[in-house]
């Protein structure tokens, strides 16, 4: 694994590498987490945000981020779903936000803001996520 390439995908099998001689769950065929274990990813998301929010340096925003994303990642793996459609919809999504002269607008902190008509990416996320055939997302 020591020279892999890094792109999304293959981050998400390193995390799931990870999972598998951890010890952690890897779910082989999508599913919600419980509400139980759902509630500790969400608390460990929160301590490693919580650590960014307080990162001075450079260094340590990287870490910090870099663990927002491990642990954003295993919990995909936890629930068996894979990265690249999901992330293709949401990524679409964000860039039709780009108002009908082809910019995007910002808050004052820099958030974006959604033109009118816009469409969240939840129904067609809901037509893919329901359309996974169970088990066949790794052996």
């Amino acid at each position: 694994m020591g020279n892999q390439s890094c792109d999304a995908l293959s981050m998400l099998e390193m995390v799931r590498h990870f999972h598998a001689v951890a010890g952690v769950p890897v779910a082989n065929v999508p599913s919600a987490l419980s509400p139980a274990r759902l509630s500790s990813r969400v608390e460990w998301l929160r301590e490693e945000v919580n650590e960014l929010e307080s990162a001075s340096t450079l260094v340590d925003q990287v870490d910090a981020a870099i663990d927002v994303l491990y642990l954003a990642l295993g919990t995909l793996v936890e629930m068996g779903v894979e990265l690249e459609e999901p992330f293709k919809l949401v990524h679409e999504s964000n860039l039709a936000k780009a108002w009908p002269d082809g910019r995007f607008r910002q808050t004052a902190t820099g958030k974006i803001i959604k033109p009118d008509g816009w469409q969240s990416p939840r129904p067609r996320l809901e037509r893919l996520v329901s359309a996974l055939p169970p088990g066949s997302q790794r052996p």
